[in-house]
């Protein structure tokens, strides 16, 4: 139930922010996304679970453990640091695929895959600690459901 909506609900704001962005993302990261269309299945696989279990399972928990190890603190802060740091990682393990399939990215595409994949990131990182792994996984799915619809109602990548 939470999955589903803040998936929903990550995926219409990480639309939106595509929107706002349109206008300065490149036209080769444009023409890249029109060309190379990631199936629907690998959307779901690879960014609905994979990156779940990488990320937030992985990344974000190990942050948490680190810091109550040191800390003896597993308040509140402990786990939005997590979140935080886990959601920062995966915005940058995006820039790849912009450095690889831009020439010259810009700072307003940097920004942008920067701005989306955190937000994203910080939602599904609060699903992970609040609602557990699987509400994560249909958050991060939900999200991708939205962004599809999205990207044909209005033509973003």
């Amino acid at each position: 139930k939470f999955g589903i909506l803040f998936g929903l609900l990550t995926g219409i704001l990480t639309t939106v922010i595509g929107i706002i962005f349109k206008s300065s993302i490149p036209q080769e990261f444009i023409d890249l996304g029109n060309k190379i269309k990631i199936t629907t299945i690998a959307r779901f696989g690879y960014g609905g679970l994979t990156e779940e279990l990488l990320m937030r399972f992985g990344f974000m928990t190990l942050v948490v453990w680190l810091i109550f190890k040191i800390t003896k603190n597993l308040g509140n802060s402990t786990y939005w640091t997590g979140i935080i740091l886990a959601s920062i990682l995966f915005a940058v393990g995006h820039f790849p695929v912009v450095f690889n399939a831009v020439q010259n990215p810009t700072i307003p595409l940097l920004t942008y895959v920067l701005i989306g994949n955190s937000i994203a990131g910080l939602f599904f990182g609060w699903l992970y600690w609040k609602k557990g792994l699987e509400a994560a996984f249909i958050g991060h799915i939900f999200a991708h459901v939205a962004m599809m619809i999205g990207e044909q109602i209005f033509q973003v990548q």
